[in-house]
């Protein structure tokens, strides 16, 4: 009742003595363990409440007790509570006090740097804007679970749509009004500005949402880390992971093509291998694809490709030189994610090579048994013992034959020309004599 009289001091001595009550309830052994949780819980419920209290008992000028707790304590806390009606209504109470220090931190807010110039900013609505996204993104690391982050990067990008729309809008007036071309520069730097703000928040949701993709990762339904309270639910496929940095691809390609980058070395060297880095991953996790498909020899290749491009993207990283601590903070992180990389594909080519060995050498069982009841040389290629070691008795054959005929009588003897009567007489004589010299002389040679 008191703290929605919004009697903060009274209010923090009603929460202080009840929480008193419920820890020396809590301690009080009664031997049943519900009953000293059920106080403890109790207890802790009241710590929001207090601390509400007395920020606003400091804010109005009426702390009693030198209280040092901030609004971001106090936030921090609320995150972190137990879901209770009390501390959904000092959430709502928490909401408004968000709103009206955001106001002030616009009011505040007369210029933003970029690229080194400062660029006035004299429209209410378009600080408010630009306070909320700048806001939105310091709350991202304080929320937990995937979901909230993904609301927190929603705002971000509808509250630098707004600005880029109040900008258009303005400059789009002055244009009309034929204003001075140093107003129209301005207002189109800071076009370009908050365009550069937007796609860099896009590309810190998708790392974060990549991130989240790695550790839920599954390969034929074998998660790849350990699950923890935050990544226990739906595992991920490595697709999901390449459309991830397909997109990542697409909004550096983007920023590389905004006004004034190709000019400016250093951010084209940063954001250059920004783009390799994510392209590095895209085909790493296209291996991770092609490996739960047991697609060997392709996973094998693009890990070699993943490979040479992390190299190359970590060549591309520290020969860079960066002046803001964001480049540097975000060259650090690619770095980190490249050697990450690179250890996890030097421990799975091995694996992945050895699987697309065995399967290029895969046969048939009719055939290998075939081969294996031959001879080595029937079994060339084969890790297999042989029957024996060459087929015996050896196969005929087939050799050309092409005979060949000598007429040697012909070539060392003349017949001579005389009757028949006359040969007849001396034909036993000369058929020895021919036969004894073709035996000792001509064939014998």
């Amino acid at each position: 009742m008191l703290l929605e009289q919004e009697k903060w001091k009274s209010g923090q001595k009603a929460f202080v003595k009840a929480q008193t009550v419920y820890s020396e309830l809590a301690r009080r052994d009664v031997g049943d363990a519900d009953y000293q949780r059920m106080f403890s819980t109790m207890s802790d419920e009241l710590t929001p409440s207090i601390m509400y209290c007395r920020y606003n008992a400091r804010k109005h000028g009426g702390d009693d007790d030198g209280g040092s707790e901030d609004d971001s304590a106090l936030k921090e806390l609320l995150k972190g509570g137990l879901e209770t009606p009390a501390l959904e209504m000092l959430k709502s109470k928490l909401g408004g006090v968000a709103d009206g220090t955001r106001a002030a931190e616009a009011q505040a807010l007369t210029q933003v740097t970029f690229r080194g110039a400062p660029l006035p900013v004299t429209n209410d609505k378009l600080r408010m804007a630009i306070v909320t996204a700048r806001t939105e993104l310091k709350e991202v690391s304080g929320d937990k679970g995937l979901d909230k982050k993904m609301d927190r990067f929603g705002r971000v990008s509808v509250a630098y749509d707004d600005a880029v729309t109040i900008v258009s809008r303005e400059l789009q007036q002055i244009r009309s009004d034929s204003g001075s071309e140093g107003q129209i520069s301005q207002l189109q730097q800071m076009e370009i500005y908050l365009n550069f703000c937007k796609e860099q928040a896009e590309v810190d949701r998708n790392l974060v949402l990549a991130e989240s993709y790695r550790r839920r990762l599954a390969i034929n339904g074998v998660r790849q880390e350990p699950a923890d309270s935050e990544d226990s639910g739906k595992t991920t496929k490595p697709d999901e992971l390449v459309g991830i940095y397909d997109k990542l691809i697409n909004v550096l390609s983007d920023m590389l093509e905004l006004p004034e980058v190709e000019d400016r070395e250093e951010e084209l060297a940063f954001y250059s291998a920004r783009l390799l880095t994510f392209k590095a991953l895209r085909c790493l996790y296209m291996g991770e694809a092609f490996r739960a498909q047991n697609s060997w020899p392709q996973a094998f290749v693009l890990y070699e490709r993943a490979g040479e491009l992390a190299n190359a993207a970590i060549g591309r990283h520290k020969a860079g030189k960066h002046s803001a601590n964001e480049e540097k903070d975000a060259q650090k992180s690619d770095i980190e994610r490249l050697q990450a990389a690179i250890s996890r594909i030097d421990g799975l080519r091995p694996l992945v090579h050895a699987e697309a060995l065995l399967q290029s050498s895969k046969i048939d069982s009719a055939t290998q048994a075939k081969e294996i009841s031959g001879s080595l040389l029937d079994g060339v290629g084969v890790y297999a013992r042989p029957q024996n070691l060459a087929p015996f008795p050896p196969k005929f054959q087939a050799t050309a034959c092409k005979p060949i005929l000598f007429d040697l009588v012909d070539r060392e003897f003349e017949f001579p020309m005389e009757s028949l009567e006359a040969k007849g007489q001396q034909k036993a004589a000369w058929g020895w004599g021919l036969a004894g010299r073709m035996s000792s002389g001509i064939f014998g040679k």
